[in-house]
């Protein structure tokens, strides 16, 4: 059983945007491995503009929910700058950050534009959050220090962390690494 699971923003908590979407097929179509920083940029500039916000899933809402938080903690890893999060937070009605033990977010000029730019690598706030320079694919956004942190002081293994991504080079680099992963779709199928 997994002890902690982290969740991955677009197309896992929320409905993938129409900008991810593009900028997602516009990257495989050049054959880029990921996605260039600046692509990240707009894509948050413009969905943080557009309305409605994103649209939270309706399995990932109920798991959120009904899951036992004193067994399984949650947190949440993704490529959107800690700007954008924020702000999607501001506006969500149906789930907290606070359901979160940390949020890993990705190195971004926006991110100076965010209410929570000061708990930036405050270990007593929850959620924690951490800042990462590299985006997914890469290996090395679970490498980061502040992760191995985490699981150390609360004595999880990596085995027993639960990657929940939609991008299959994500979960192919997390199971390298020896984390478990699976596609959300098939998680959410699993949960009772």
């Amino acid at each position: 059983m997994a002890k902690l699971i982290i969740l991955d923003f677009d197309g896992v908590l929320v409905k993938s945007g129409k900008m991810e979407k593009c900028w997602r097929k516009f990257s495989e179509e050049l054959t880029l491995k990921k996605t260039p920083r600046f692509l990240l940029e707009f894509c948050d500039i413009f969905d943080f503009l557009a309305k409605p916000a994103p649209e939270l899933k309706p399995e990932a809402k109920r798991f959120i929910r009904e899951r036992d938080s004193k067994s399984e903690l949650l947190a949440l890893i993704t490529d959107r700058s800690l700007f954008f999060i924020s702000s999607f937070f501001s506006k969500s009605k149906e789930i907290s950050p606070t359901d979160f033990e940390f949020i890993q977010v990705r190195e971004s000029f926006l991110n100076q534009f965010s209410p929570w730019i000061k708990f930036i690598g405050e270990p007593k706030t929850k959620p924690q959050i951490f800042v990462s320079a590299q985006t997914k694919p890469a290996p090395e956004v679970l490498k980061n220090k502040e992760l191995k942190r985490f699981l150390d002081e609360r004595n999880i293994k990596q085995e027993e962390v639960l990657i929940i991504d939609d991008l299959f080079e994500m979960r192919k680099a997390a199971r390298e690494m020896g984390f478990p992963a699976l596609a959300p779709k098939l998680f959410f199928q699993t949960e009772p």
